[in-house]
């Protein structure tokens, strides 16, 4: 069958990128919410990693690294899901944290 997104309960189809309907806008915040929420999750938990470190005093003898995929298409072109052709879904974000490298950016590698 088709593919449908579910939020609490609320099952709508997902729409295809060239679809004139897109889920609707309940439906929409919320699945926006859950993702959001998912990644504040992740946050908080490299948060406690690295006061870990600092607190057994080895952050300035180790380098974190975390790397990720481009994430979810939260209805951007009215894509919903993983899968797309656009730019946006090519970039990926590499964060390293290095001992005495604090506060320094490097725009693109």
């Amino acid at each position: 069958g088709q593919p449908t997104l579910r939020s609490f309960g609320a099952a709508v189809p997902v729409p295809y990128p060239d679809a004139s309907t897109a889920p609707p806008a309940n439906v929409s915040r919320s699945l926006r919410k859950g993702y959001y929420a998912a990644v504040s999750w992740t946050d908080h938990q490299v948060g406690r990693l690295l006061d870990a470190l600092d607190e057994h005093a080895v952050a300035g003898e180790t380098v974190v690294a975390l790397a990720g995929d481009h994430g979810w298409a939260l209805g951007e072109h009215n894509i919903w899901g993983k899968h797309s052709n656009f730019e946006v879904a090519a970039r990926v974000p590499l964060i390293l944290r290095t001992p005495g490298g604090a506060g320094r950016r490097q725009p693109g590698l």
